[in-house]
């Protein structure tokens, strides 16, 4: 079979379906916070960027402790993975290790992908928990 006629059945094959696709291509204009100099980009709505580096963790909701895994962190927050329901808003303990020193932050669950894990968005942080975080990610960007 010659190779334009394959490609004329496959598009007489998809023809029916031509209608939902004559979609009208719309240029990309970069809004005030994209040209902003040092502003997070598009929608992006994170602060501070995420250190991915997976973390043993219990996590402490109305449930009682879970054992979890932090997946990503930063000064801002981080991402839970487990399979146990939560809800969105709900308060949550997040506790792991770092280095010798046991961290427990509270927060609040910002973003929730049932059977995946969460998003937390920590309270205001001790001086503490600051200086076990700085050993983790570094100066607070």
């Amino acid at each position: 079979m010659p190779a334009n006629a394959a490609s004329s059945t496959e598009a007489n094959a998809l023809r029916p379906y031509a209608r939902f696709w004559a979609v009208q291509q719309i240029p990309w204009v970069p809004d005030k916070a994209d040209k902003a100099e040092g502003k997070r980009m598009g929608s992006e709505r994170r602060q501070y960027q995420r250190l991915v580096k997976p973390l043993a963790a219990t996590f402490r909701g109305g449930s009682g402790a879970t054992e979890c895994r932090v997946a990503d962190i930063s000064w801002g927050g981080c991402f839970v993975q487990t399979v146990t329901p939560v809800r969105n808003h709900d308060r949550t303990e997040v506790a792991f290790l770092v280095g010798d020193t046991m961290l427990a932050i509270e927060g609040e669950i910002v973003s929730v992908e049932q059977g995946i894990g969460f998003a937390v968005h920590f309270d205001p942080l001790t001086a503490d928990h600051a200086k076990a975080l700085k050993d983790l990610l570094g100066d607070e960007a």
